[in-house]
């Protein structure tokens, strides 16, 4: 795209990181020092491809690029997650890669990471236990607060040691800190991840915080960057590869996306719309959703369940979401809901409780179902719920904490119709039989 207004490039733009800072005197002379509506006058450059979304993308980057990791974010929910998320990239060809992150205000937890799940004391099958690495001393300075990430590239041949180097500095770059930090490379999955362990004070003794969009956006588009920096764009073949995996990915896909615009609604008690496969490559991920429970074969016509797509999104956050609906006893599967800041409250019984492992489990939920209603909820939680939750009757609601945060709060029903909240991980009562998610270590 080739601007009008050439007092001013677009690189300009990007180096002042934000629109306000921009110098309106130098792209507008005629308006006098004051400062006019921002917009920008481009046109179409003959014979070239349309940059329209490519600008489009630039100019969303401009509230983040330059932001400091220090700043107050948004408040939300307080919920752990993770998944797979993916950054737009216009070519197609950068490298793909997972980031998880997590947090917790527990010493013990923290002290537990380094010293047992990083080294991998925990698993006997591993004979060569991984070396940690990178700053010396750091668990004489060792907060409650700590951030745990993940990153997994989507190809082997990475060197991560030299990308979780790099990730460090660039986030240091772009947040102002001096992460206080320790990593180490796991290799007895199928996909060798590196873990990186931050703490909660840099090393000039700054509280460390990180704005929601740096989690959801800007970390995953600076591994991209460095991991197709140091191996090179993906080949065709890594790109058609990629998209033949896609097709059984536990979801939202590309795939995904074609078949709702395919799909046409029907009248049914359990599902919501059909379509008759147009390709192969609809035809294969359609029979991959069947086997999910999310879609059902009838004479070359594919049914989907109503909320179809909701469930998969769901899936690619929580990825125990749809294993859980197996235990639902009075609902459908596909009345399985995600608990949100916006649900409201809720009440039933607690039919499954899920611990995250880090690598197996990617979050701690409960899953609560109301027989009354035949609807049930997946409760994703901050703190990890006890086993003798299960089959409890709870009621569930939304809460600010005492840093403000929206999380959910449980409250136990014994069989006299009392309620019993959970506070700090422990029942007020004297019966041992749950954890609720609104604690502080």
């Amino acid at each position: 795209m080739r601007l009008v207004k050439q007092s001013i490039t677009l690189a300009h733009i990007l180096q002042e990181k934000r629109l306000s800072k921009v110098r309106w005197h130098l792209l507008y002379p005629e308006a006098n020092g004051t400062q006019p509506a921002a917009r920008i006058i481009y046109r179409r450059v003959i014979h070239s491809k349309d940059g329209s979304r490519e600008l489009r993308n630039l100019l969303n980057g401009f509230g983040s690029a330059g932001s400091r990791g220090g700043e107050k974010g948004a408040r939300g929910a307080h919920f752990s997650g993770g998944g797979f998320r993916h950054v737009y990239d216009p070519s197609g060809r950068k490298q793909y890669c997972m980031v998880k992150m997590r947090y917790s205000y527990k010493a013990a937890s923290h002290k537990k990471f380094i010293d047992t799940y990083m080294p991998q004391k925990n698993k006997e099958q591993v004979i060569e236990k991984p070396v940690l690495f990178g700053c010396d001393g750091y668990e004489q300075r060792m907060t409650n607060l700590h951030f745990k990430f993940i990153i997994s590239p989507e190809s082997d041949k990475a060197p991560l040691k030299e990308a979780v180097k790099a990730f460090i500095e660039k986030t240091n770059f772009e947040t102002g800190y001096r992460l206080d930090w320790k990593a180490v490379i796991h290799t007895d999955t199928a996909h060798p991840h590196a873990h990186i362990l931050v703490n909660g004070n840099d090393l000039k003794g700054k509280p460390v915080k990180f704005k929601k969009d740096f989690i959801r956006r800007r970390s995953h588009q600076i591994t991209q960057d460095i991991i197709t920096a140091m191996i090179g764009e993906r080949t065709q073949e890594q790109i058609t590869l990629s998209k033949s995996k896609s097709i059984t990915a536990a979801r939202w896909t590309s795939h995904d996306e074609k078949i709702s615009m395919l799909v046409k609604p029907i009248q049914d008690d359990r599902f919501g719309c059909a379509i008759y496969p147009v390709s192969e490559e609809l035809s294969r991920r359609l029979s991959f959703l069947a086997e999910l429970g999310l879609a059902e074969y009838h004479n070359g016509l594919y049914k989907l369940e109503k909320r179809w797509d909701k469930s998969l999104t769901a899936a690619g956050r929580y990825n125990s979401f749809l294993t859980v609906r197996e235990d639902l006893k009075w609902s459908s599967a596909h009345n399985l809901h995600l608990y949100t800041d916006t649900t409201g409250a809720i009440s039933g019984t607690v039919r499954k409780v899920s611990v995250m492992d880090d690598e197996g489990v990617w979050n701690n939920s409960i899953v609560v179902e109301n027989k009354e209603l035949k609807k049930a909820w997946y409760v994703p939680l901050y703190n990890p719920p006890r086993k003798k939750l299960e089959g409890k009757e709870v009621t569930v609601e939304m809460t600010h904490n005492s840093k403000g945060l929206l999380v959910p709060v449980i409250t136990a029903v014994d069989t006299a119709g009392e309620r019993s909240p959970y506070r700090r991980g422990e029942h007020r009562s004297s019966r041992d039989s749950g954890s609720g998610s609104r604690s502080k270590d």
